[in-house]
């Protein structure tokens, strides 16, 4: 398909508002789909969810499309390499 040849209906699914918000627990299926379809680093299931809970230097982030997380982010604090920062 050429650039010329689009028409609304092709990036109307792209014009959806999405919000950035920390990661909640009802991501986490939304998550772990996103992984196995773009072959990230595979966590699973079980290890979002103890990072999630578990960590309290972890930065979980998902951009969400209406109720559903569309995207994600994992990052932690380095507290103990330079005093503050995030890796």
């Amino acid at each position: 398909m050429s650039i010329s040849n689009i028409t609304s209906s092709d990036y109307e699914p792209m014009l959806r508002p999405y919000s950035i918000g920390p990661m909640q627990e009802r991501d986490l299926i939304d998550v772990v789909e996103i992984e196995e379809t773009s072959g990230l680093n595979r966590w699973g299931y079980d290890a979002y969810r103890r990072e999630l809970f578990t960590n309290p230097n972890s930065i979980m982030i998902v951009a969400r499309n209406s109720c559903l997380a569309s995207g994600l982010s994992e990052d932690w604090r380095r507290t103990e390499l330079d005093g503050g920062g995030y890796g």
